[in-house]
């Protein structure tokens, strides 16, 4: 298997994920958190507090949930939330787009 880096298929990645349903939503932000070069392996993967990224993105943390389920429906990321004494914490794997 051929890993393509991550600058090469982001824009991809960004404009798929902006056609899905409420994947607008997210995009932007995971693509961003993605970016850091500490996340930059094969499979970019992002942890992140729910209600703190609601907040900054300004909708409620229904609407995060719902957007990646859709994203994860599409095929474009795998996720899982952990809950923790401070609130819900995602893992957000971003998977290459489809050619």
């Amino acid at each position: 298997m051929q890993t393509i880096p991550f600058d090469q298929w982001a824009l991809g990645w960004a404009v798929s994920a902006r056609k899905v349903s409420h994947g607008a939503v997210v995009a932007g932000l995971l693509v961003d958190l993605a970016a850091d070069p500490r996340a930059l392996f094969a499979e970019p993967t992002v942890v992140f507090p729910l209600s703190p990224a609601a907040r900054a993105l300004r909708v409620s943390p229904v609407i995060v949930r719902t957007a990646l389920h859709r994203l994860a429906e599409a095929g474009l990321i795998r996720f899982r939330a952990e809950d923790h004494p401070d609130g819900s914490r995602i893992a957000v794997t971003l998977l290459p787009p489809a050619s």
